[in-house]
């Protein structure tokens, strides 16, 4: 085998090792149980959760208190996820975007001028 033909076999196995971790570990990242906290200033009700951008939407928990943390039994294959809920009077609630791998807890958190972001733990 020449100096050339040893180079780009060694550069393809290469390749192919680092394409395979990349693949590896893109399958084991997936969303799993965490921890939801609302620090919104207000009563969190009809808490539910779809795949980001779409889809149907699935309740998550019942109501959740002003500066409670509630652990999450979740599972799914994706990472990003519109969280939605109701404040008190009817208005909805949609936090979009939601990263939920490799995170511990998700804080719910509004301003009164209607604000709204997500911190992580």
């Amino acid at each position: 085998m020449s100096y050339k033909e040893s180079v780009m076999r060694a550069v393809l196995l290469l390749w192919l090792a680092l394409t395979t971790a990349g693949a590896a570990s893109a399958a084991l990242l997936q969303a799993g149980a965490f921890t939801l906290g609302n620090q919104t200033g207000q009563p969190l009700g009809s808490i539910a959760i779809r795949e980001f951008g779409g889809g149907s939407w699935r309740e998550l928990t019942g109501s959740l208190a002003p500066g409670v943390r509630r652990p999450i039994a979740f599972s799914d294959d994706d990472c990003a996820f519109d969280i939605r809920g109701t404040l008190p009077g009817g208005q909805v609630v949609t936090w979009s975007g939601v990263n939920l791998c490799d995170v511990r807890a998700v804080t719910l958190n509004r301003r009164a001028d209607g604000t709204i972001w997500v911190d992580y733990d």
